[in-house]
């Protein structure tokens, strides 16, 4: 707020976190240090309001101080405060809360997000621990799920109560006789599973799919004058969905991009040519660093005939391997949208191998990297 009787120009907000905290947003956009705020002009008896959302990691009975400074950009840099005009500090008690909730996503309870497969169940732990000298009565733990990979029917709620229509799950002394009385220091927990489904279609297909899981946990203690007191704690954890990734090969002779005029079935130590089609499949999330490789039996020629021309594959003739380096593939990429490529290869087989079935292309894998989750993805 100003005091001045003059328009005070080029304001700057600055403020200096205490360790442990991490800037999460504010209602005005910072510079790119997260703590820098241009105010701009502020006219006579002016007011600014910036709010600052974070999180604050601390140990129980520490204490933690915010400062933050307000004065004129430097003439050299805009992005400094050159004359500090005011600055005011405040200081944050840490407390335990009453009661601890932890929630905990295939036995990893790091607070993290947690990354999972489509059709690949989640187990919840869901964890509370009594931080207080009295018990705590009467508790009740209810868990709410939400997000576009969210199947209402693939909750499995354990001994918790699932509604649906409200999507939480509900534990109480009805459902866990543990949870009518914590004492002083107790802990347990309750799980359930949940499975990630993919609920796009060919017209609405989903994106970076996720879960989002909340746990609140409330209950009563006796107060110092035996006064009923309710209290409560809350979590909360997301789970990210990796993309399904899918390779197919095919072997053609007249259908394709090149013309393979040899003769059907190949002979003895002639050579008959093939056209091998790959084919990679891409769902809900963007992927990078995609590759297939492979190898060519030693009976096998590279032609170094490749469609579209554009595609990138490198073969090495002394080993026999060969990669085709696809790199970034979009979300969804699946019909005309897949990625495809061909190439051809020869077949001179041996006398030896008469009346046997040779291998064009030996094993193939894909691997890439998911955007959205950063983890590594493998096909088959």
């Amino acid at each position: 707020t100003s005091n001045s009787k003059e328009v005070i120009k080029n304001l700057l907000l600055k403020a200096v976190y205490p360790f442990g905290f991490t800037y999460s947003s504010s209602n005005v956009k910072p510079l790119s240090d997260n703590s820098t705020w241009k105010i701009g002009d502020i006219p006579p008896n002016g007011k600014k309001t910036i709010t600052i959302k974070g999180k604050l990691d601390a140990q129980d009975d520490e204490v933690r101080a915010f400062r933050f400074i307000a004065g004129s950009q430097s003439a050299k840099n805009d992005k400094v405060i050159g004359t500090e005009l005011i600055s005011s500090t405040q200081e944050i008690g840490i407390k335990k809360p009453f009661i601890t909730v932890v929630l905990s996503l295939d036995d990893n309870g790091n607070d993290i997000e947690h990354v999972g497969s489509f059709n690949t169940p989640v187990k919840v732990d869901v964890g509370w621990f009594n931080n207080l000298d009295t018990p705590i009565l009467d508790a009740e733990i209810t868990v709410k799920i939400s997000g576009n990979a969210y199947d209402k029917t693939s909750v499995n709620p354990g001994e918790g109560v699932y509604k649906s229509n409200e999507n939480i799950i509900v534990w109480n002394s009805l459902t866990t006789r543990d949870l009518a009385n914590i004492p002083a220091g107790g802990s347990d927990s309750v799980n359930f599973t949940i499975t990630p489904r993919d609920l796009g279609t060919a017209l609405k297909p989903i994106t970076n799919p996720g879960l989002t899981i909340e746990v609140s946990v409330r209950g009563n203690r006796s107060s110092e004058n035996d006064v009923p007191e309710l209290i409560s704690s809350s979590a909360k954890r997301s789970v990210r969905v990796a993309s399904s990734v899918a390779l197919a090969g095919q072997v053609v002779r007249s259908t394709g991009p090149f013309e393979n005029p040899s003769t059907v079935p190949p002979k003895a130590e002639k050579e008959t040519t093939y056209t091998i089609l790959w084919t990679v499949d891409n769902g809900s999330s963007a992927i990078s660093n995609a590759e297939v490789k492979t190898t060519l039996p030693a009976y096998v020629k590279w032609l170094g005939k490749i469609s579209p021309s554009g595609e990138t594959m490198e073969y090495n003739p002394v080993n026999g391997q060969l990669v085709w380096k696809i790199g970034s593939v979009g979300a969804n990429a699946a019909g005309t949208n897949r990625k495809q490529v061909a190439f051809q290869v020869g077949l001179t087989p041996s006398i030896s191998q008469v009346g046997q079935l040779p291998i064009l292309v030996n094993g193939s894998t894909l691997t890439a990297v998911d955007s959205f989750t950063g983890k590594g993805l493998q096909s088959p």
